[in-house]
Parts: C-alpha cells; sequence; structure tokens
C-alpha cells in the first residue's frame, strides 16, 4: 500500500479575515503538508459520464484516512504548481481504509515576467 501512495501535496483550506474596508478577503492557508498519496486523472469516458451528471472532474486523489476532515466547500489541494479544486470525498470500499477525493483541476494565470 505504501508503494502506491507516492504523492505529496498540500491540503489547503479557505479562511476569510475582515479587511479595512469592512468586507472580507479570502486567503489560502495550509492546513495539511505532505500528504502521502496517488494522484491519478481520469480517463476521457469517466470525465463523459460525470460532465453528463453535471459534475467536471479530472482527477482522483486516494489517501488513507486522517482526523482532519477535508470539505469540498472550503479546501483545495496542492501538487507541485497545479492546484485542484475538490469537488467531493466518499470511502473507496466503506471500510475507513482508504479514502477517495474528486477533484478538478483549476488553472491560475501565473505572473509574466518581461
Amino acid at each position: 500500500m505504501r508503494d502506491l501512495l507516492r504523492h505529496r501535496v498540500d491540503v489547503e483550506e479557505r479562511v476569510l479575515t475582515d479587511d479595512a474596508y469592512m468586507s472580507s478577503t479570502a486567503e489560502w492557508v495550509k492546513v495539511i503538508r505532505n500528504l502521502r498519496c496517488r494522484l491519478e486523472p481520469m480517463s476521457e469516458r469517466e470525465k463523459t459520464l460525470f460532465h453528463r451528471e453535471g459534475a467536471t472532474l479530472t482527477h482522483r486523489l486516494f489517501f488513507k484516512p486522517i482526523r482532519q476532515v477535508i470539505d469540498s466547500n472550503v479546501s483545495r489541494v496542492v501538487f507541485g504548481s497545479r492546484t485542484f479544486e475538490v469537488v467531493g470525498s466518499r470511502d473507496e470500499d466503506e471500510t475507513g481504509r482508504l479514502m477517495v477525493l474528486h477533484l478538478h483541476e483549476t488553472y491560475e494565470p501565473t505572473a509574466r515576467t518581461a
């Protein structure tokens, strides 16, 4: 099992803070560092099936359960320079041994340097 969980990712959570203009600013804070996991892309067939159901999914992430809850409303996964929005999660075999996150890769433009 250890060989299958060969990737390491960070999980970030959105935190709202009040700013000087009486509104809220969203910031991403790392809540889990170096989570051992397996990150794999979904096949085109799977993407099409999920898309028919109204979900846009690109990847799936397998990991051993942890105490901290990864919420699809406020969490994202960072793998190197890539960022993934958490769409949903489930217990793979309903035994509590392996969790799966369904992810959608987001493309954030990077600053260009001249």
